[in-house]
């Protein structure tokens, strides 16, 4: 898109006559810059929709819902409730086919391509050693999804089979292992809570040692990768416990995960990626600190990594692309606009609600 093209597309928004934000966005601390970058991105994917990924709709929806309490996102994310509850029936039918399972393994744990990430390749090498956890952690999440939704059925012998499964798979070994924090550590963090929000078992306390523990040498690692792994796990343990965008997070248990972004913010944006940094200010946002130092930090960050002739914070490797970019942007929107007060839910199982 021209620069000019741009400017008259934000002239538009401003003046109404394209869909604007959610008017409950919280405008406080918020700069020219990031109201032009946060309009952008929202245009951006708003007008595009219709051309992301379901799963990618339903994560864009669904933090926007929270973030905003917006009920125009409410049937894209019953939309999305519907295709977990799908896949969640799929996947509790094929719980007792071995066959099933190992098929299912191998699709989770994909297939090496060109270009592929060190990232990625890693953690599909430490995966492997441990090929049930894959299945097991995919049931957990259909299965924390639908509670936090409304649609879990705890009378429905289906959930029940999965339950009884997930309660006596070893997530402890697992999800406390140091070789799988140190690549994988945020979605083990995703992991512990949703064990928790579920009610079977409490890890987060071994957790917080475990992870400790395994990134104790991490900081003097060159390896950026790892490096990035650790923050983005230190910021999952906080957005996983306020419940993805639902509660904020104020509670001293979690002082150590502040104390380090403190001390490091600096490294952390230099040795880091705009997803990574948005979710370290995500942090903040989430205790309620909106006038933090780190928040402006990371704000005038996000804004520096903005493209407007792309309308998006484009990748580290300079690719605009709508669908892998969904993440990033939703989290940098999220940065740069605040919230006034976090919506739970939504309650897909009250009609009211839609």
């Amino acid at each position: 898109m021209k620069r000019l093209e741009y400017r008259l597309i934000t002239i538009l928004i401003l003046t109404g006559i394209l869909a604007a934000e959610p008017s409950s966005v919280s405008m406080a601390q918020i700069s020219v810059s990031d109201r032009d970058a946060a309009h952008s991105i929202y245009q951006l994917y708003e007008s595009r929709f219709d051309e992301l990924e379901p799963m990618r709709r339903g994560h864009w929806a669904l933090r926007l819902y929270r973030w905003t309490g917006d009920p125009q996102y409410i049937p894209r994310i019953r939309a999305y409730g519907e295709r977990l509850l799908h896949d969640f029936v799929t996947e509790a039918e094929g719980l007792e086919d071995s066959s099933y399972r190992q098929k299912r393994i191998q699709q989770l744990l994909g297939q090496p391509f060109a270009g592929e990430s060190q990232k990625r390749l890693r953690r599909r090498s430490a995966l492997s050693q441990w090929p049930e956890a894959l299945y097991a952690g995919r049931l957990l999440y259909l299965c924390a999804m639908l509670q936090s939704l409304g649609l879990q059925q705890e009378d429905d012998e289906q959930y029940k089979k999965v339950m009884a499964y997930l309660h006596k798979f070893p997530f402890d070994d697992f999800l406390l292992n140091y070789s799988f924090i140190q690549i994988n550590a945020a979605n083990q963090a995703n992991s512990v809570y949703y064990l928790k929000s579920l009610g079977l078992v409490d890890l987060e306390t071994s957790f917080f040692q475990a992870f400790q523990e395994a990134h104790r040498e991490t900081d003097q690692n060159p390896d950026d990768v790892v490096y990035e792994n650790k923050i983005y796990g230190l910021t999952h343990i906080v957005i996983a416990a306020s419940g993805y965008y639902q509660n904020v997070v104020t509670d001293r248990r979690f002082a150590w995960i502040y104390d380090y972004f403190e001390k490091n913010i600096e490294i952390i944006l230099e040795r880091t990626k705009p997803d990574v940094a948005a979710e370290v200010a995500l942090c903040y946002l989430l205790a309620k600190q909106s006038e933090h130092k780190i928040v402006r930090q990371v704000r005038d960050y996000l804004v520096a990594a903005w493209d407007p002739s792309s309308g998006m914070i484009p990748s580290t490797r300079g690719k605009s692309e709508l669908n892998s970019g969904e993440h990033r942007n939703v989290l940098a929107y999220m940065v740069l606009t605040g919230f006034d007060t976090l919506v739970p839910g939504p309650n897909l199982s009250d009609v009211s609600s839609v």
